[in-house]
């Protein structure tokens, strides 16, 4: 990386980070497994389009404390 520069993590290579984590052969610990599952499907919810009209006007919801998270630690190593 170039002096001063900082390369940021999205929120779609977090959420396709953990499903590669999820499906892969380095994850046998079922209960982590079953952990990420969770916060996969947390994340998804909170992108899911509104179904009803009242929930459409409600503001959006905040962004889940596991994907701020997962978007912190990321974003502070060097993933290769």
């Amino acid at each position: 990386m170039a002096d001063g520069w900082k390369e940021v993590v999205t929120e779609e290579e977090a959420i396709e980070f953990l499903k590669l984590i999820c499906h892969s052969e380095y994850e046998s610990n079922l209960e982590n497994r079953a952990l990420i599952r969770t916060i996969l499907t947390d994340i998804q919810s909170l992108n899911r389009p509104a179904k009803t009209e009242s929930e459409s006007s409600q503001p959006s919801q905040p962004r889940s404390k596991q994907l701020s998270l997962l978007l912190k630690v990321l974003n502070e190593v060097h993933v290769a």
